[in-house]
C-alpha cells in the first residue's frame, strides 16, 4: 500500500489525530460478497507535507455496480457524556466522519482558469471535488449498492488516486472482490429506524401528508429499504418522546378522531395512504408509536381532534378512565382498518419508551389495559431493566 493511498474497512473512523499506526490494522487487499450483497469499503487518500493545496481526483474502475461518496466530517463538542461506559472511538472534541456526499465513481474532468491567470484541471462536479492535505481523507465505496443480483467470480476494483495540478497519477491500489455462488436471504428480523414526520417536514418545510411530503417521503423510505430495513414507525398519533413535560411536538397524527353523543369515530383514509405508500416503496411491517408517555407510562400522547382541539396529552392520566375507554375503542376500529389494509399480523406495539424500574406499577397498568386488544402482536419497548421482561411484560 501506499502512503498516499491506503484501502481500510468500512468499520473504521479515521479521525484527524490518528497516524499511520491507527490505520495499518485496518488496511484490506479485498472481501468477499454473496450475489445479491452491497460490499463497502474505504479509501483514505493524503497529499505529502509540501504539496497541501493540490487540486486532486480519485477514480474507481470496475465492472461492478459501483457508488461512491466523499466523506465529511463534523465538528463535535461533546463526545461523550460523563455517565457513558467506554468503546468510543475518542471522548475528545473534534472532526468526526459522518455526512456521505455523493461523488461520481470516474470524475469527469476539465480545464478551468484559476483566479492565478492560470488553467487547472478539476473534476467537473464542483460539488463533489476533494479536498487532500497532509492527514488522510476518505472516500466511501460501495459495490452493488441496489443489491442486484451478480454473476459469481472473480473481480478487481482499480482505485487512482491523481493530482490535477498537472493530472499525474500519484498512487494506485487494486482491490479484489470474490462473489461467492449464494444469495443473501430475505430479512426476516425486524429492522426500524424511527422516521419522525415532524423532522422531515421541519427541514424541507412542506406540510404533513402533503404531496410534497409524499415525493420526499418515498425518497427516504427506498433508501431504509435498500439498507434491508422492512418496518416503519407509524404515526397514528404524534410520538410522546423526547418532549418535555407541557410541550407539544408538530401535530404529525395520522388517525382523524371525532367524539360524538354515541362515542368516539375514527378515521383512517391518511393513514391508509401512509402504509400504502410505504408497502408500495417495500416496507413490511409497521409499528405502531408508543400509546404512552416516555419515561413511565403514566401520561398519554398529545392526542388531538379532527379539527386541531387536543383532547388528551401530559395532563392526562394515562389509566384513567376517559382515556383506558378512548384507546380500547381507537385499537378496536385500528385492527379494522389493519386487516383491511392486511398488515394486521405484521404490527409491533409500543408501551412507553424507556421506563425505569421505579415506573414498574404505571407500566404494568398500561400495559394490562390494552394487551388484550393487540391480536397477539409482539409489544416491543426500548427498556433498560430486565424487570420488565421477567414479569412477562
Amino acid at each position: 500500500m501506499s502512503e498516499f493511498l491506503k484501502i481500510v474497512s468500512s468499520q473504521y473512523k479515521h479521525l484527524p489525530e490518528r497516524g499511520d499506526e491507527f490505520v495499518a490494522p485496518r488496511v484490506i487487499k479485498g472481501g468477499s460478497m454473496l450475489k445479491n450483497e452491497p460490499f463497502s469499503f474505504q479509501v483514505l487518500y493524503r497529499l505529502g507535507d509540501n504539496r497541501v493545496g493540490e487540486p486532486v481526483t480519485l477514480s474507481v474502475d470496475t465492472t461492478l455496480p459501483v457508488e461512491c461518496f466523499r466523506v465529511d466530517r463534523v465538528a463535535v463538542l461533546a463526545a461523550r457524556a460523563d455517565m457513558s461506559t467506554g468503546c468510543y472511538e475518542s471522548n475528545r472534541a473534534g472532526l468526526y466522519p459522518d455526512v456521505l456526499s455523493p461523488r461520481p465513481a470516474k470524475p469527469e474532468l476539465e480545464q478551468r482558469p484559476t483566479a492565478w491567470n492560470t488553467t487547472l484541471c478539476f473534476e467537473k462536479d464542483t460539488d463533489a471535488m476533494l479536498t487532500a492535505t497532509a492527514d488522510y481523507q476518505a472516500v466511501w465505496v460501495t459495490l452493488n449498492p441496489e443489491s442486484k443480483t451478480l454473476e459469481s467470480g472473480e473481480y478487481e476494483v482499480r482505485v487512482s488516486f491523481s493530482s490535477l495540478s498537472p493530472l499525474s497519477l500519484i498512487a494506485e491500489e487494486t482491490v479484489k472482490i470474490k462473489v461467492i455462488d449464494a444469495l443473501l436471504p430475505k430479512q426476516t428480523e425486524y429492522y426500524t429506524n424511527w422516521f419522525y414526520v415532524d423532522c422531515v417536514c421541519d427541514l424541507f418545510e412542506v406540510k404533513p401528508y402533503s404531496n410534497s411530503f409524499y415525493k420526499i417521503f418515498d425518497g427516504y423510505i427506498k433508501n431504509m429499504v435498500r439498507h434491508r430495513q422492512n418496518t416503519l414507525l407509524l404515526p397514528a398519533f404524534t410520538p410522546p418522546l423526547d418532549t418535555a413535560i407541557g410541550d407539544e411536538r408538530m401535530n404529525v397524527q395520522l388517525v382523524e378522531i371525532e367524539k360524538t353523543p354515541a362515542g368516539w369515530k375514527f378515521g383512517f383514509e391518511k393513514m391508509r395512504r401512509f402504509v400504502r405508500r410505504a408497502k408500495k416503496c417495500g416496507i413490511e411491517f409497521f409499528e405502531h408509536c408508543h400509546l404512552f408517555s416516555q419515561w413511565g407510562a403514566k401520561q398519554t400522547p398529545n392526542i388531538y381532534t379532527a379539527d386541531g382541539k387536543r383532547i388528551f396529552g401530559f395532563d392526562t392520566d394515562a389509566c384513567g378512565e376517559e382515556y383506558v375507554g378512548f384507546i380500547r375503542a381507537y385499537l378496536t376500529e385500528f385492527f379494522k382498518f389493519a386487516k383491511s389494509e392486511k398488515i394486521d399480523k405484521k404490527l409491533i406495539f409500543h408501551i412507553s419508551d424507556e421506563p425505569k424500574a421505579k415506573h414498574l406499577e404505571s407500566y404494568r397498568a398500561a400495559h394490562g389495559s390494552v394487551a388484550d386488544l393487540l391480536c397477539g402482536n409482539p409489544i416491543c419497548d426500548a427498556m433498560s431493566d430486565l424487570v420488565f421482561y421477567s414479569e412477562g411484560l
